[in-house]
């Protein structure tokens, strides 16, 4: 960021382009674009699953800017708080109907309403434990900063916070491969990347996909209700067990998001779904600028080259 700074006061034009780059981007919103999506830029991606749809949104301005993250961090902190709060909602209320100290009924109108004594109390209960985790504003200074992983690791273990451990990059990197192999050939060897912090998390009940494991498929399993609205009570008790075809469906979707968040991967897909030579190397062209394009002037004059023959 010191760099940034410098260059703030030898280049400021840096910082009108990203400025005028961002008043577009807002005068394109105004005009109607969901609030998840606002800020982010979309490219069509027709192979992805059917259940993810054909296109993808990123923001390639926050990579081209890194200052940018100085003034958005505190913002998507306290994004992930209400993430994170929301997710402690739905287990509290798991918990409370498991033990017996709210009934069936209760349980689905909160769920399902999320508005009345029950979810209030649960919602209070959640922040207050939050809070706790994420230690407020000292939290979001760490988060900010940072910690090198050979600290970071051992602290979490010592204070009991293990739930809050990132998965490890290999392990990420496992994962993206069994998913893009479907376990096989080079798929095994993700999945033999994977499995050590697999079993681990496995033996102390967290869940493989990192501390917001269990949101990230609560969320699948909503996005199944709401794209069938019949199985919604199938859902629900899914939702409860952590079990059944549904469960499992919503499991295997996240795992199939996780992966895609690995750099190379979705590049990787579209490769592997490409209809022909021309297309794959279409994909390399977006990711190396020109190299595809020269790959095929060179291969076009080869071809029309005329022969030397005796």
């Amino acid at each position: 960021m010191m760099q940034w700074g410098r260059r703030m006061i030898d280049k400021p034009a840096w910082f009108r382009m990203y400025a005028r780059l961002r008043q577009k981007q807002e005068e394109y919103e105004r005009r109607g674009v969901p609030s998840r999506l606002r800020g982010k830029m979309r490219w069509f991606a027709p192979y992805l699953p059917d259940w993810a749809g054909n296109m993808g949104f990123f923001d390639p301005l926050s990579k081209l800017f890194p200052f940018e993250d100085i003034f958005n961090g505190p913002l998507e902190y306290q994004q992930m708080n209400q993430s994170r709060q929301r997710q402690v909602t739905f287990e509290t209320l798991r918990t409370q109907l498991a033990s017996g100290e709210i009934t069936d009924e209760e349980y689905g109108a909160a769920v399902e309403e999320q508005s009345g004594y029950v979810w209030e109390a649960a919602w209070e209960e959640a922040g207050a434990q939050t809070e706790a985790e994420s230690g407020g504003a000292a939290g979001m200074v760490e988060m900010m900063m940072g910690k090198a992983l050979y600290i970071d690791v051992p602290e979490k273990l010592l204070s009991g916070r293990e739930n809050e451990l990132s998965v490890m990059p290999i392990t990420r990197t496992g994962q993206a491969l069994e998913q893009m192999f479907d376990g096989e050939g080079i798929g095994k060897l993700g999945t033999w990347l994977a499995s050590p912090e697999r079993k681990l998390r496995e033996k102390h009940g967290l869940s493989e996909f990192g501390e917001y494991g269990d949101y990230y498929v609560d969320r699948q399993l909503a996005n199944l209700a709401a794209e069938n609205p019949l199985q919604t009570k199938a859902v629900q008790e899914a939702m409860i067990s952590r079990e059944g075809p549904l469960y499992e469906e919503a499991y295997e979707r996240v795992a199939q998001e996780v992966s895609m968040r690995v750099p190379g991967v979705l590049q990787a897909e579209a490769i592997k779904n490409a209809e022909g030579p021309e297309d794959a190397l279409n994909v390399l062209g977006s990711m190396f600028a020109g190299v595809a394009e020269q790959v095929k002037v060179n291969a076009s004059v080869i071809a029309t080259k005329p022969s030397l023959g005796p």
